[in-house]
């Protein structure tokens, strides 16, 4: 059996500070406590020099890479009841995505339609089906996740 470990770093106890000394420490001190030599986490410059030291992998920063490197944004708590920031900002991460991905999105979609068939469970299905990879799946309804269970 394998694990992914990941820890977040910018918001602590005492507020949010995403400055390259507090992530540097938190990462740090998330290490010791893990007891681990590097894990797997995302935000913001200071992790580009963790990284090229060997304590962090997989560090991505959407306006600092070239287009397509970004895999995945995460969002904490910026959209809910409370704080709907994230809305805000879903033309300019739509804007991230390549014209041609948005066009083989729509024509696989079209495709599956055609055949009968549900995209989103073909995905899943897929994504699942290869037992090296972790995957983190958005549902925003009951029946998705029941949906989502059943395909396990």
């Amino acid at each position: 059996m394998s694990y992914i470990v990941s820890t977040k770093c910018g918001r602590y106890k005492e507020g949010f500070d995403f400055s390259a000394e507090r992530v540097t420490r938190s990462i740090d001190e998330s290490l010791e406590r893990l007891q681990l030599d590097y894990i797997v986490t995302e935000t913001i410059p200071a992790l580009v020099k963790l990284k090229e030291a060997g304590k962090a992998k997989f560090t991505y920063v959407l306006d600092r890479v070239p287009p397509g490197t970004v895999d995945v944004i995460l969002s904490y708590c910026h959209y809910g009841v409370n704080d709907s920031t994230l809305e805000d900002l879903i033309p300019y991460l739509k804007s991230k995505a390549s014209v041609e991905l948005k066009a083989a999105c729509q024509d696989a979609a079209a495709y599956c339609k055609e055949k009968g068939k549900n995209i989103s469970k073909l995905s899943l299905q897929y994504s699942l089906s290869n037992k090296d990879i972790s995957i983190l799946v958005g549902m925003n309804s009951v029946t998705q996740v029941d949906e989502n269970v059943e395909l396990q």
